[in-house]
């Protein structure tokens, strides 16, 4: 469903993130578009919480089809 170049962004944003779970989101709004969030976890090694702005952020970029975490 999603082209290499989206699971390799999220790959990247993972790799130059190695000390925190990473997590986003996936919009859509005629292709696929990769939305990084802020993880406002207070463990950020352990778990991940998006950000609720960043949420609404993505929202607004278009549909958003998946959330994905490292």
């Amino acid at each position: 469903m999603f082209t290499q170049s989206i699971k390799n962004q999220i790959k990247d944003y993972a790799i130059n993130n190695p000390n925190e779970e990473i997590c986003g989101t996936i919009t859509f709004n005629n292709n696929y578009n990769v939305f990084p969030c802020n993880n406002i976890s207070f463990n950020k090694k352990e778990n991940s919480i998006i950000d609720p702005l960043d949420y609404i952020r993505a929202e607004k970029q278009g549909k958003i089809v998946a959330i994905y975490h490292s």
